[in-house]
């Protein structure tokens, strides 16, 4: 699975610059620029880019790339034999939380919920 990540603040962190400068130094909306700094961004416009990549430069006077800002990276898809393991696990925690919950709840609510989630795992698996 690839996936693309912010790494503003790390570079803004770096280069000792706060995420106020750089709203300063280009002419993105402050909004933006704390969304950014914060990771939180998936749609990002390539004029939002440039000005990040305009104001970067401007305030450390030297070239800032795209990979100074952004990472890409391929994660590996999780093997099927994971994904059991994982719903094997999720019924344990599951079933924990709905012991402590049982005392609170009317008779047999609990099992309807635990046959509930186990038709929800068999058709995941």
């Amino acid at each position: 699975m690839d996936t693309v990540e912010w790494r503003l603040k790390d570079y803004l962190v770096a280069h000792d610059l706060t995420a106020y400068q750089l709203v300063k130094a280009s002419s993105l909306a402050p909004n933006t620029v704390y969304s950014l700094a914060r990771g939180k961004q998936t749609q990002v416009r390539l004029d939002t880019i440039a000005g990040v990549l305009g104001g970067l430069r401007q305030l450390t006077g030297g070239e800032v790339a795209l990979t100074d800002i952004l990472v890409h990276e391929t994660k590996p898809e999780p093997e099927a034999d994971d994904e059991a393991l994982l719903l094997a696990s999720g019924t344990t925690d599951l079933q924990a939380a709905l012991d402590d919950l049982e005392s609170d709840l009317p008779p047999g609510e609990v099992d309807r919920w635990l046959e509930s989630f186990h038709k929800v795992a068999d058709k995941a698996g």
